[in-house]
């Protein structure tokens, strides 16, 4: 079995927020009506007024019978009152899509030759459709955001 991957997208975000961890949560409802999703991470900790937070997940999107474009979400931030009486509310999202192929079978010529033909004539057509779902899942995904932000 052969893999390759390729980053194709990345977007890094980063929104002072009265409630981050709320708005952490509707992103990863928002990603779970656009496809399944895979929660890694779910992370809250509190130590009196101060409250950190990780999660984490990701999405698959078909492309086509060997490719899928895999989505990685991270999420993080806190709320509250430091020590210095510094309230920080904040949260930084990070997400990032890669192409994965997996290409099957056994070491021999069939599998050669059928990588060949894959790589030169079947994956630029993945690779395009890829971009296209990122496209739109970034707009899906920054439509809840700032929706959310503004609520």
């Amino acid at each position: 079995m052969e893999r390759i991957e390729e980053d194709i997208f990345e977007k890094n975000l980063y929104y002072e927020r009265e409630d981050p961890y709320a708005l952490a949560v509707s992103v990863m409802e928002a990603a779970r009506r656009i496809a399944a999703i895979k929660e890694k991470t779910n992370k809250f900790l509190t130590s009196g007024p101060r409250e950190k937070f990780e999660l984490t997940f990701s999405m698959k999107y078909p492309v086509d019978k060997y490719s899928r474009t895999l989505f990685l979400f991270e999420l993080s931030g806190e709320s509250g009152t430091r020590k210095e009486e510094i309230t920080t509310n904040f949260i930084k999202i990070s997400i990032k899509g890669i192409l994965q192929t997996i290409l099957p079978g056994r070491d021999g010529f069939v599998k050669e030759v059928f990588s060949e033909y894959y790589v030169r004539k079947l994956l630029p057509g993945a690779r395009a459709t890829a971009r296209q779902q990122s496209t739109r899942i970034e707009k899906e995904i920054l439509n809840v955001i700032n929706y959310v932000v503004r609520a």
